[in-house]
């Protein structure tokens, strides 16, 4: 993936190109860059957009290192559908909140808006691979994502009127309905209650088991961290043991965030940490411990990191709804879900297995009257998250998927969304959910640890290819693609300028016969369409024959 220094390089490049075409010399505002950004303000306020573009464009060349100027002129070329543009300035923007040591939130806001609006295009080569030769982490597998879900908020499985089918409990009938054995569920528990204690969680537990799924824990100090004592933790490791299976155990997560009661206190959280790692070690060697924190805010994560040999797995928690809190005046079609997990993956994937503790996309949002079928969004949302995980992102071993209607939820006042994979949205969301997993990519036995085999087939590999690659045979090629428009019409795929194929859907992945290519060099060139059926980014590499 570019990182933000290169993508800035780019901007860069892109701004000193257009520097050098004489298109406006400043003269209706004396050459004056700020005179030239009042004027373009002037023009943004009464809708004339184009023009604004032109004063401000003379502006940012006169002022380079003012943010403001470089805000403005983003804002005008995306009102004149220059998106690329745009998100050239916004790059510049944040390289500059950065550089001057603004407060990350203003840093973190500009990068958004230049992500959201920038245009990419890799190219990965598919193959058969061998597994690396590292250490892999407790129940790690060395190649693949395992499948999982909660599925505690479905309605259906709630209704004691619902007839399974035969013996199958509500984790097999959710295996059949999706078309694949997951390979985790996830419940949450209450530390200071045992399973034993709660009944219904002990049920579950033993239907996760029944199964044949490891069980998933989001295990929570609810009334703070003083009641994590070396008792309670020894008691539930003692039943987690014997549950016999892999249990992954969330310990106290989304700790950077000040809505859980266990946030503030870093030093005591690191602490009582170690303690729950220690005792599960000694106790119950089947548990992997996941430290998870949430998407935001992100300036106190590390702080609560407490090191790499107290940690089995990171993990995250990552939600597309498609309108912010609710407001169908601000949607989120263009907000990349992945920029959430650019973080914590850069930071600490090359060190541990990352973990999506939690995704789910939305396909109905919003407030009565304005409740809005956003099936469409659920589906382009969560295609271009897992397949993304499959090529971009190789360190994610695990993505869950949270089934519930939030519609179904006792406080009205919150944000109304459906995750549900059942419920409402029609078939279409679950029929794509189930498309997706059928890649074998997508694992649906745990691997590699205490009570489980080793892992012996492995999915193909994904290599990215920069410049140029060198073909024997046939190729298979995948495209990552990433676009301003999250519904992407087609890529066209064209060798040595003949058109070769047309991918309506992700994955974009075609096959580029040997003997169709020249001796030498080949140039094979991917176009992005957008919904609109304009090109919304090109991008070509070099085969060699």
């Amino acid at each position: 993936m570019k990182t933000f220094q290169q993508k800035v390089c780019l901007a860069l490049g892109t701004m000193m190109m257009l520097a050098a075409i004489p298109t406006y010399a400043g003269a209706s505002c004396g050459g004056n860059g700020w005179n030239c950004y009042k004027k373009g303000m002037s023009y943004m306020q009464q809708g004339q957009y184009a023009k604004a573009v032109e004063e401000l464009k003379y502006a940012a060349t006169k002022l380079p290192d003012q943010a403001a100027v470089h805000s403005e002129l983003a804002k005008a070329y995306e009102k004149v559908e220059k998106y690329q543009l745009a998100a050239d300035h916004y790059y510049k923007q944040a390289a500059l909140y950065k550089n001057k040591g603004e407060n990350q939130q203003s840093y973190l806001a500009a990068l958004r808006k230049a992500d959201e609006l920038n245009s990419t295009i890799e190219f990965y080569q598919v193959e058969e691979a061998p597994a690396e030769t590292v250490q892999l982490a407790k129940y790690e597998p060395a190649r693949g994502a395992y499948i999982g879900a909660f599925i505690g908020g479905e309605q259906k499985f709630k209704d004691t009127s619902y007839n399974w089918g035969g013996d199958l409990n509500e984790f097999e009938e959710f295996n059949e309905m999706t078309g694949k054995k997951h390979a985790t569920f996830f419940d949450y528990g209450s530390i200071g209650t045992t399973l034993n204690q709660s009944l219904q969680q002990q049920e579950q537990e033993q239907d996760i088991k029944a199964a044949g799924a490891a069980v998933h824990i989001a295990y929570e100090p609810n009334r703070g961290l003083q009641e994590v004592t070396k008792e309670a933790i020894t008691k539930y490791a003692e039943e987690l043991r014997d549950l016999g299976v892999p249990v992954f155990l969330r310990y106290a997560s989304e700790m950077n965030g000040k809505w859980v009661p266990w946030n503030g206190n870093p030093s005591l959280y690191i602490e009582k940490w170690k303690m729950v790692h220690d005792i599960m070690e000694q106790i119950a060697p089947n548990v992997a411990m996941v430290w998870s924190p949430s998407e935001m805010p992100l300036d106190q994560v590390d702080a609560y990191y407490p090191g790499d040999a107290y940690v089995d797995w990171v993990g995250i928690s990552i939600y597309s709804a498609q309108f912010e809190n609710g407001d169908i005046t601000k949607p989120t079609d263009r907000r990349n879900p992945l920029e959430s997990l650019d973080y914590i993956y850069n930071k600490y994937a090359s060190r541990k297995p990352i973990m999506i503790s939690e995704y789910a996309a939305s396909h109905e949002a919003g407030f009565a009257p304005n409740k809005q079928d956003t099936s469409k969004f659920a589906m382009a949302k969560m295609t271009y998250f897992y397949e993304s995980i499959k090529t971009k992102y190789p360190r994610v071993k695990c993505i869950q998927w949270y089934s519930a209607n939030n519609y179904n939820l006792a406080d009205k006042s919150k944000n109304r969304v459906n995750y549900s994979l059942l419920e409402g949205g029609g078939k279409g969301v679950l029929e794509r959910y189930k498309k997706i997993i059928e890649d074998p990519y997508f694992l649906s036995n745990v691997v590699n640890g205490p009570l489980v085999e080793k892992q012996v087939n492995l999915p193909k590999a994904s290599k990215q290819i920069k410049g140029s690659v060198k073909a024997t045979k046939d190729m298979t090629i995948r495209t990552w693609v990433k676009s301003y428009d999250a519904y992407i019409s087609q890529v066209v795929y064209k060798l040595n300028g003949e058109r070769l194929e047309v991918c309506a859907t992700a994955p974009y992945e075609i096959t580029v016969p040997y003997a169709k290519l020249k001796s030498g060099k080949n140039t094979l060139e991917a176009v992005v369409f957008d919904s609109k059926s304009r090109v919304a980014k090109t991008e070509s590499i070099t085969i060699q024959k």
